[in-house]
């Protein structure tokens, strides 16, 4: 008795792999690309026209640097707020600065530079345009203002430093 074996060739199953295996390659490339640009939530701008109040009590407009800024929104009286601050001053990075914004009154004395308060008007604007609902809640803000990252409760500077480098080497 003979057998016939004339229906699967391995050519021929050869080429049909390579055939699935290129269609499926450009269907993800297809997908991933207008996925992006049909379904992609751009990132919100953070809000600039805020009314910022300095350590000395000066008013001051809100701009972002070259690089990155870290901004943390934090209130006095909180013990993770705090731990955030003492985080973001071991924060050493040449190109990423960072600025303490408080939510709820004057910049305590002796904070020095970096640290903001927000003018009582301003405060609950400021908060419905970010959804914060909780502090301390951290932003990575790029330099035309886009916010690239939110983390939300506290961060320590390891981590942070993480993510500044994900965001800066990504751009996510």
């Amino acid at each position: 008795m003979r057998r016939r074996y004339g229906r699967c060739e391995p050519e021929r199953r050869g080429r049909s792999s390579w055939f699935i295996l290129f269609f499926l390659l450009i269907a993800i490339f297809f997908f991933n690309y207008f996925g992006r640009k049909l379904g992609q939530v751009s990132n919100p701008p953070f809000p600039v026209d805020v009314a910022l109040y300095d350590h000395e009590g000066r008013l001051r407009h809100l701009r972002f640097s070259r690089g990155f800024t870290v901004v943390v929104l934090v209130s006095r009286g909180c013990s993770p707020c705090e731990r955030q601050i003492e985080e973001l001053k071991r924060l050493d990075m040449g190109w990423a600065k960072w600025m303490v914004i408080f939510l709820d009154g004057p910049v305590p004395k002796g904070m020095g530079e970096g640290f903001f308060s927000v003018h009582p008007k301003d405060v609950e604007r400021l908060v419905e345009a970010l959804g914060v609902e909780r502090v301390p809640i951290t932003f990575i803000v790029d330099s035309s203002g886009l916010i690239r990252r939110r983390i939300e409760g506290y961060i320590d500077a390891s981590d942070l430093e993480a993510f500044l480098r994900v965001v800066k080497r990504y751009g996510i």
